[in-house]
């Protein structure tokens, strides 16, 4: 009668919810030789999750790796009864064992594809998408097994922020992670027949992030005139100073180096962020200085950056511990950072604006966010305050600047028309 002692047992203290005693009893019950049925290998798998113990849960995962006749009753019973009845409880089973052991998520994933025929759980599915999309070890090849058993469609749920408004939904969610994992595997058609589906969307929330992977899509294949066309795009959609950036990078791919450092300079004059999130882009500036002969430039960066380096306890190349530096110290750094913008400014107006009008303020409207300037010949031209590079508060009537023409969607007008951009100061 042990048998049945350590099933009543373990089932005791399943109802009293006391999981990981009641997988002990269940345990020593397969130990003496109980098969299992179906129906009770469900409640085992469902005890295993309960207790949320790894060695649990890796122990029902080895007993369902090898359903043999060793613990499985198989006389009554085939491997598809239990597949087919155990599916729903063992796919969550492997969801807990992939959230919580990443190292062996491609052991678990090739268990999921085994079952995932078996449940048509499409909560399941998407939430599982979620984390394998985070997960940096897992199998391509799996990966897109299981994806290409998904449509991003079937999906319609919004998704809200914590103050209650809507980020995204679902079926953007899922398909933009979709798109950029095919971008990734080189199956370019696919990914860009979902990003066409995305951006056709009425109230496309992930539309920048979407045209930005067009553009990544197409610098994948060198079409740089595309990949530019796509990421100027995803600047109109929302202006972020890593979309500046990484059009910088374009156009040093390219070879336009003068170009590459425009971009470069307004990704860091757009960016309020402090500098432990620029690391890449002053680099590039660095190198950008340095081939320009800007030596003061190049020196008051390696300060800066070796300052915020040893501030963090980074790592400090043995190239900026032997550059030539200032001392920056937690009082002087704002003002050298100052410095620094400003000096970045001027190198901007002087080496990398070949394509610059000049012009004056003629009006300004800080609260409506707009003003006009006047070209040389009196053409009257718009600028959003978006578009200026430096503090509003520094910009007053009659003082000349310089800019550059461009279009841009006006969603207001429904039209494309001229505005200003890159309003500097001179």
């Amino acid at each position: 009668m042990m048998e049945l002692n350590h099933r009543e047992n373990g089932d005791k203290l399943y109802q009293e919810g006391k999981f990981q005693e009641a997988y002990e009893e269940y345990r020593k019950m397969l130990q003496e030789g109980v098969k299992l049925t179906p129906h009770f290998n469900n409640r085992l798998l469902a005890c295993a999750r309960k207790s949320k113990k790894l060695d649990d849960l890796s122990h029902a995962f080895d007993l369902m790796t090898n359903i043999s006749d060793e613990h499985f009753d198989l006389e009554s019973n085939s491997v598809a009864d239990f597949k087919a009845n155990n599916a729903s409880t063992y796919l969550w089973l492997l969801y807990d064992l992939i959230k919580a052991d990443d190292f062996n998520v491609n052991l678990y994933l090739h268990e999921v594809l085994d079952y995932l025929d078996y449940c048509d759980d499409k909560n399941y599915r998407y939430l599982l998408a979620k984390i394998l999309f985070k997960n940096p070890n897992l199998n391509k090849k799996l990966f897109g097994e299981f994806l290409d058993r998904l449509d991003f469609k079937d999906y319609s749920k919004e998704l809200k922020s914590q103050d209650g408004n809507t980020i995204a939904s679902e079926y953007e969610q899922l398909g933009y992670g979709m798109a950029k994992y095919y971008a990734e595997v080189g199956e370019y058609s696919k990914a860009e027949e979902i990003c066409a589906d995305l951006l056709a969307l009425k109230e496309a929330k992930y539309k920048p992030f979407v045209i930005n992977l067009q553009s990544e899509i197409a610098l994948f294949q060198k079409d740089y005139t595309r990949a530019i066309e796509k990421k100027k795009q995803a600047l109109e959609a929302k202006e972020d100073w890593f979309l500046y950036h990484q059009l910088g990078l374009i156009y040093r791919e390219m070879g336009e180096e003068a170009k590459a450092g425009k971009y470069f300079t307004f990704a860091l004059l757009k960016n309020r962020q402090n500098l432990g999130y620029l690391n890449k882009l002053l680099v590039d500036l660095r190198t950008l200085y340095a081939g320009l002969g800007e030596g003061e430039a190049v020196k008051l960066l390696d300060s800066l950056l070796y300052y915020e380096r040893k501030k963090n306890n980074w790592s400090v190349s043995e190239e900026l511990e032997n550059a030539e530096k200032i001392e920056i110290t937690e009082e002087n750094f704002r003002k050298q950072y100052r410095t620094f913008r400003n000096l970045c400014k001027k190198i901007l107006k002087e080496k990398l604006l070949a394509e610059r009008k000049e012009g004056i303020v003629k009006s300004i409207n800080p609260e409506r966010r707009f003003g006009f300037l006047e070209e040389r010949g009196g053409k009257s031209h718009h600028f959003s305050t978006n578009s200026l590079l430096d503090d509003i508060r520094d910009i007053a009537l009659n003082d000349r600047v310089y800019f550059e023409l461009t279009e841009r969607f006006n969603p207001k007008k429904n039209i494309r028309e001229q505005t200003c951009e890159y309003v500097i100061k001179i």
